[in-house]
């Protein structure tokens, strides 16, 4: 009996589907403005340089784990390079 009520309650079940919102159609929701703060704190001057998310957003890029670790490393061993030519002995003393 526990099984019949389970399968006409899972048949009954209404679906419940909404589409979610791009990031696109958000921010167009808020306009980019801030929400208001309690305290009426004045944030003109933040708001004065937010800058839109489409000035911000990078496109995805592709990697693994070999090539990031190769650029890293490379990238390490210049600046090791660029420490070494900036030694001065007389200034370690």
């Amino acid at each position: 009996m526990g099984d019949d009520i389970r399968e006409s309650a899972e048949a009954e079940a209404p679906l419940y589907q909404q589409a979610l919102q791009s990031l696109r159609e958000l921010d167009a929701d808020i306009g980019l403005k801030l929400p208001p703060t309690k305290d009426a704190i004045d944030v003109t001057l933040l708001s004065s340089v937010l800058l839109p998310s489409d000035a911000i957003r990078e496109t995805d890029t592709l990697w693994d784990f070999d090539s990031l670790l190769m650029d890293v490393s490379s990238a390490l061993e210049k600046v090791d390079e660029h420490e070494e030519d900036d030694f001065d002995p007389d200034f370690a003393r």
